[in-house]
């Protein structure tokens, strides 16, 4: 780890870690988030909820449990990114009495042994890092099942690529660890509906590494009803969708950091990965007659499906997975129907 003039090694380990939570309208689900972390506090430790523009009892349940409670009021301007900007421009002397920041969603719960084990790993503060995202999903609900396969597989994939070389892993919006400073530099940035795209861009662009601390797990329940998936889905498209134009020159110059960044953008934007295979193998049988074209767009799909038998070998509950995969045609649906709904929604829709 490096350390300023001002920040000895002692003082660094002693300033305690900051648990940042952004909720809007979670009084369902931010008591049990807080109280499994609070499980795990020490006296330099704090939580900070922002209740962004809540009109539920989120702040009195957050305040109730111990968290600093952040109210944020700006009814035009909703959302994640906009109350991690807000946070990091109005409230910069809180950050600054904190050396890491870890970032959760309001229903995420840590691991029971999430604090106690990150005491102890030799953080870079040259770095960002981001914990293993454990999908949580309710019984009879084989949508979310699929959506959670997904988050396994690629984690998995991505042990894989940093074994054989260290390539650039994404954020996944909960379970990220930020150093103080890189926190400060990026956080004021943000301006989108998919701050964990953003980010990953940013951090790339000025080649910040982004490593995996998978023995550290987030557990994130999946939404519970196809409407909920829908929603979040439609979101994360129209993110993509403003990212893609707002920093396709970023996003150019990625791609000639070389290859080793491509399976980063494949990542953050080659969704839904089944729809695109589809695609490929359509495009493949279209241009069958040329041989070049017909195997170089059937080279993603043979890779995808590589990739997937990979991750799929590394999960529990392989039946359970199996059975969900046979609803796959009502998952790509979902999906297309999630980029139509993206064309025309504009307001903020509740995904969980």
């Amino acid at each position: 780890m490096m350390y300023t003039q001002s920040t000895t090694k002692r003082e660094a380990e002693s300033m305690g870690f900051l648990f940042l939570i952004c909720a809007h309208n979670e009084a369902d689900f931010i008591r049990k988030t807080l109280q499994c972390i609070k499980r795990q506090l020490s006296i330099q430790d704090v939580v900070v909820v922002i209740a962004d523009n809540c009109t539920d009892e989120t702040a009195l349940i957050s305040n109730a449990e111990g968290a600093k409670v952040l109210v944020r009021e700006n009814d035009t301007n909703l959302g994640k990114s906009a109350s991690l900007a807000w946070f990091a421009c109005h409230h910069t002397a809180l950050i600054e009495q904190y050396l890491w920041t870890i970032v959760l969603d309001a229903d995420s719960q840590i691991s029971d042994d999430f604090l106690p084990a990150l005491r102890h790993i030799h953080l870079d503060d040259q770095q960002v890092y981001q914990t293993y995202v454990n999908p949580v999903y309710e019984i009879g609900t084989p949508l979310g099942k699929i959506a959670g396969l997904s988050e396994l597989n690629e984690q998995t994939t991505n042990r894989l690529y940093q074994r054989i070389y260290n390539f650039p892993i994404r954020l996944r919006g909960t379970g990220m660890i930020f150093p103080m400073p890189i926190l400060l530099t990026y956080f004021p940035q943000l301006s989108s509906t998919v701050e964990d795209i953003e980010l990953s861009l940013f951090l790339e662009n000025d080649h910040v590494h982004v490593s995996p601390l998978y023995e550290l797990c987030v557990h994130d329940p999946k939404p519970r009803k196809a409407d909920y998936l829908v929603n979040q889905r439609s979101r994360w498209i129209k993110g993509q969708g403003r990212i893609l134009w707002r920093y396709k020159g970023m996003i150019w110059r990625i791609l000639t950091h070389g290859p080793r960044t491509w399976p980063l953008l494949c990542s953050l934007f080659y969704k839904p990965k089944s729809l695109f295979v589809l695609i490929h193998i359509g495009l493949a049988v279209l241009f069958w007659r040329d041989n070049f074209l017909g195997w170089a767009f059937m080279i993603y799909p043979i890779w995808s499906a590589f990739l997937f038998l990979i991750g799929f070998l590394g999960v529990q509950k392989k039946v359970d997975y199996l059975r969900a995969l046979c609803s796959m045609p009502l998952f790509i649906i979902l999906w297309i129907w999630s980029s139509i709904k993206s064309l025309w929604s504009t307001d903020w829709k509740k995904a969980r």
